[in-house]
């Protein structure tokens, strides 16, 4: 009974980790390191390299199956990928319709992770708050970034794709708004619209290189420089609030070819400049609840560890 609720734990955080690899400017890594599976996660990955084929040709199929912690994954990933294809409509439409009251809810879920993570560094000295300061600056400078406009080519796509799902799993990084900067998330998302399989397989591939180098690097750094990593993703994090901010001059249209810089408004300013509602109320309840959602979510993935 256990071991069933554990796997219902992994398949929820995996769908919220898809739901937010959806959203530019969230990442599925701050879901991943809240629910307590970041390091898991990380440690699965790092085994899946060449070595992998010794171990099934020495021991067979099931021990390199536990040795990359198989059901982990597996159970992580249905999650992630149910999330993806059933939650892409419902996300642009909250993004284009709701775009306070969505970004309010990001804002939130961003910003209780970031004291979480704030929490989890055991040491401040000079070098892990420099690090942490380094952090915000590089999040904040790809938050201001001019996106490219490059053409969905195979090529071009492949590449993408091994970028961003770096960043996917990097808390405080969005591997969405790295492919906004790209200038290529339009045609991801429509083909998750549309289910075009072969631009998705082509996407997929570049994933699946990418997310298999860079755990390699990121696993290292977390067992030899543990505080320091820790102290930049922290960084990294923080200076990720400013893209989610809920007041902003425009708002975010997902299917645009053009991606507009958007300024952060006070609520004030966003009121008396757009002419709306700037939502003060409903956005405070939003960060009241998620607030309350993120405290409980954290006991309950502390039990499970």
């Amino acid at each position: 009974m256990v071991l069933q609720k554990s796997k219902l734990f992994i398949f929820i955080t995996g769908c919220l980790m898809g739901a937010a690899d959806i959203v530019p400017g969230v990442s599925g890594g701050t879901v991943a390191f809240i629910s307590g599976i970041y390091q898991r996660l990380i440690d699965a990955l790092k085994e899946i390299n060449p070595k992998i084929l010794l171990t099934i040709k020495n021991s067979g199929i099931a021990k390199a199956w536990q040795q990359i912690d198989g059901n982990f994954l597996l159970v992580l990933v249905s999650g992630i990928l149910l999330s993806v294809f059933s939650l892409a409509h419902a996300v642009s439409y909250m993004l284009t319709n709701f775009p306070i009251v969505t970004w309010s809810f990001f804002f939130s879920l961003i910003f209780a992770s970031s004291i979480h993570m704030i929490r989890k560094i055991q040491s401040y000295n000079l070098v892990n708050i420099l690090t942490l300061i380094l952090g915000v600056i590089t999040a904040y400078c790809l938050s201001v970034m001019l996106p490219l406009h490059l053409a969905a080519t195979p090529m071009n796509v492949f590449l993408s794709g091994a970028i961003a799902i770096c960043a996917m799993i990097l808390p405080g990084i969005s591997g969405s708004f790295i492919l906004l900067l790209l200038g290529i998330y339009p045609e991801i998302i429509a083909a998750v619209k549309e289910l075009d399989i072969a631009l998705l397989a082509i996407m997929a591939s570049g994933c699946i290189v990418g997310i298999l180098t860079f755990s390699q690097i990121l696993s290292w750094l977390l067992k030899r420089y543990h505080a320091i990593t820790l102290s930049f993703l922290t960084g990294l994090m923080i200076g990720a609030l400013t893209k989610v901010w809920p007041w902003k001059q425009h708002a975010t249209d997902l299917t645009s070819k053009v991606i507009k810089i958007q300024p952060n408004l006070s609520p004030w300013s966003y009121q008396q400049i757009t002419g709306n509602s700037n939502q003060l109320y409903i956005v405070a309840a939003i960060f009241f609840v998620t607030l309350l959602f993120m405290v409980i979510f954290e006991v309950k993935s502390s039990k499970k560890q």
